[in-house]
């Protein structure tokens, strides 16, 4: 997250001071600064996604491991 905020920061400069390629700027220093910008903003993207697919921990049994005695966890009475 930190990375898209960054970029962000970057590219915004380069707009706010119109030395931009967004604002069709072209030179050699605006395309690096604009290039840095994007780049990082990619590279948070990409980061986010990647830690999206992390597995969660179930509070769930699997069938294989659930009790087949159905009684089992009540209380009997006492005669």
């Amino acid at each position: 997250m930190q990375d898209i905020f960054w970029g962000i920061v970057i590219v915004a400069i380069g707009i706010i001071t119109g030395g931009s390629v967004f604002l069709g700027e072209l030179s050699l220093f605006n395309v690096f600064f604009d290039g840095l910008g994007v780049f990082f903003i990619g590279k948070g993207a990409v980061s986010m996604m990647g830690t999206k697919d992390e597995p969660t921990a179930s509070a769930t049994q699997p069938d294989a491991l659930q009790s087949v005695d159905s009684n089992e966890g009540t209380v009997k009475p006492v005669e």
